[in-house]
């Protein structure tokens, strides 16, 4: 069970750490990636919110205005790491023997988390 007061009410609710060739990123590469969602009744920008693979460092990519929102009721997938970096994308990939992500706001306060051990 996820359970948060922030600034944000945005979750990652589904991540894929290893893509073996399920599905291609916009750098097409089959890169990891994060699901996020927004269970509210407006759109949330993750412009300027913050993601981490480092629980000690929460603010350590910067989503840039390019990755766009996260519509009302709705998901927004967030490419990591790759081969060929866009601008789009996280400067890091997942662990696939776990690990943690963390989606925070802009103060660096964070969102309801996965943690894979």
């Amino acid at each position: 069970m996820w359970t948060s007061i922030l600034s944000i009410t945005l979750v990652i609710n589904e991540l894929m750490a290893s893509n073996a060739g399920s599905v291609m990123s916009p750098a097409y590469n089959f890169d990891s990636w994060i699901e996020v969602y927004n269970p509210t009744e407006q759109a949330v920008s993750l412009s300027g919110m913050y993601l981490s693979k480092w629980p000690d460092s929460l603010k350590s990519w910067r989503i840039p205005s390019s990755v766009g929102t996260v519509p009302a009721k709705g998901f927004k997938v967030v490419w990591l790491g790759s081969n060929d970096i866009k601008t789009n994308q996280a400067p890091f990939k997942l662990d696939c023997d776990g690990g943690f992500i963390g989606l925070s706001d802009s103060n660096g306060q964070l969102s309801p988390k996965f943690i894979k051990k």
